[in-house]
């Protein structure tokens, strides 16, 4: 991929399980969407310290976003329920 292009992604995340979004190094990622379909909690981290940005709750979709992200700043969008949760994203690489 290079700069410019559209990034996504999705995933089937068991019960309090946590998909991770987060560029390879050297990557630089603009997040405009997340969507998911069951109660979660959208946190920013460094892969030692976590704040959570936003709990969102089903079926909920945060647009016009404009979160950066790199290999060592990135996002976590953890399940806060049992049962599985689809989770997904886009934004645009630029870098």
């Amino acid at each position: 991929m290079a700069a410019g292009d559209t990034v996504a992604g999705k995933n089937a995340t068991a019960g309090s399980g946590t998909y991770t979004i987060q560029p390879s190094a050297g990557v630089e990622v603009v997040v405009h969407n997340i969507y998911v379909s069951g109660a979660c909690n959208l946190i920013v981290t460094d892969g030692t310290i976590n704040i959570t940005l936003r709990a969102l709750v089903s079926g909920e979709w945060l647009s016009n976003l404009a979160i950066h992200i790199t290999n060592t700043e990135y996002l976590k969008i953890t399940d806060t329920s049992t049962s599985t949760n689809n989770m997904g994203y886009d934004g645009i690489e630029t870098k």
